[in-house]
């Protein structure tokens, strides 16, 4: 029956979901209706004629399809015969028993069979007859009146469509033709979906454009008024000095002579720190110079200027100082002059100190000279030291 239209649906390569039964598809119904029955012969109409299905457990056991025509009462004689003779089947067929009650489940979805269940009782008082009329079947399948009555298969379609039978009479093939059908529709809808996007990511990315040269000329024609606003405050201005060359020139070079430039402020600094904790050493004099130290006088020890020399000068001062209260102590005053160094050299903007000249001349090659009369305990004890900065000690 089927491969007749199979070849036709092949030829033409319509994807076809599945092939299923009449009667399976209509004992949904029991489900969508919510009846407790198990056992039942269901009638309904279609294009083809009266459908009569008897289940029991669910599962369907015997379907008839009578061809009719639409003779109004004359048919639901004839539909109550039918009925009356499948009932009879089913009894030699021992599904039934001749005592038994079946409960017969009419869908009347055009309002057809109102008289039917009157006529299927006046023949056989052993069927019970529940019918569902089109207000009925439209509020629990959702299937409207109007469709099912236009309409004679609506009602199947409906169900068919709120769920499918597991059984389906379909080939392989045709399941793999709708997959192919249904990648297919998932492709386009995917490409409809990235030129949806792309589309969408032009326009934004238009917008952006269109904002960003807006802004683009704003500036620009900012840039313009503040230009003409300087030129008009410039036509004010007298004539420079030099040209504009000259005057940028000197601005980096002032600012070059500001970076090296050299004040004794640090040399005071750490001296007026030393002298705070030596209160017996007194200051006489301060020579500061940032030279080429070429002419400084030699004394016990000599003063190596070469580590600090940046561009050939150096940072140095020559300090004059006396220890007070000599009292011809010598060994108090070089005890004293040394922890005065030690604390000059102490000062991390320190490089070097030398000393020049001491109270008492300690080099052993010299001869010893003096006079009985010279005044025993002199007031103080004079010395000089150089003290070295290191190059980078700035002005601070």
């Amino acid at each position: 029956m089927l491969t007749p239209w199979l070849k036709i649906v092949n030829a033409l390569k319509v994807p076809v979901a599945g092939i299923y039964l009449l009667p399976v598809v209509a004992l949904s119904i029991i489900d969508g209706l919510k009846l407790e029955q198990t056992d039942l012969l269901l009638v309904s109409k279609n294009e083809s004629g009266l459908r009569q299905t008897f289940c029991k457990g669910l599962k369907m056991l015997v379907s008839r399809l009578t061809p009719t025509r639409d003779d109004g009462e004359q048919n639901t004689s004839l539909y109550s015969e039918e009925i009356n003779s499948t009932r009879m089947y089913l009894d030699a067929l021992t599904l039934t028993h001749v005592d038994d009650i079946v409960t017969v489940l009419i869908l009347d979805q055009d309002d057809s069979l109102a008289q039917l269940p009157k006529a299927i009782a006046r023949e056989r008082p052993n069927m019970k007859c529940v019918r569902f009329g089109p207000a009925e079947l439209q509020s629990h399948l959702g299937t409207t009146a109007t469709d099912m009555a236009n309409f004679a298969d609506a009602l199947h379609l409906q169900l068919l469509a709120n769920g499918r039978p597991a059984m389906n009479l379909a080939p392989p093939t045709l399941k793999t033709r709708l997959q192919v059908h249904v990648v297919g529709k998932f492709i386009y809808a995917a490409t409809a979906a990235i030129v949806a996007v792309g589309l969408l990511w032009a326009t934004v990315d238009g917008v952006r454009v269109m904002r960003s040269e807006a802004e683009a000329e704003r500036l620009v024609q900012e840039m313009r008024n503040y230009q003409r606003r300087y030129q008009e405050v410039t036509e004010h201005f007298p004539e420079a000095p030099a040209s504009s060359q000259i005057l940028r020139d000197s601005v980096e070079v002032a600012k070059r002579i500001d970076a090296d430039r050299r004040t004794p402020r640090p040399l005071l600094s750490l001296l007026g720190a030393a002298l705070t904790d030596a209160p017996n050493i007194g200051l006489g004099r301060i020579e500061w110079n940032h030279d080429r130290p070429d002419e400084i006088q030699s004394g016990p020890q000599s003063v190596d200027f070469t580590p600090n020399l940046v561009n050939g000068a150096a940072q140095y001062g020559i300090v004059s100082a006396e220890v007070r209260s000599y009292e011809g102590d010598n060994r108090a005053a070089l005890t004293a002059i040394r922890a005065f160094i030690r604390r000059i050299a102490s000062d991390e903007r320190v490089a070097h100190v030398g000393v020049l000249r001491l109270p008492l001349d300690l080099d052993p090659t010299n001869g010893l000279n003096g006079s009985t009369t010279s005044i025993q305990g002199s007031a103080s004890a004079p010395f000089q030291i150089a003290v070295v900065l290191h190059p980078e000690t700035g002005s601070q």
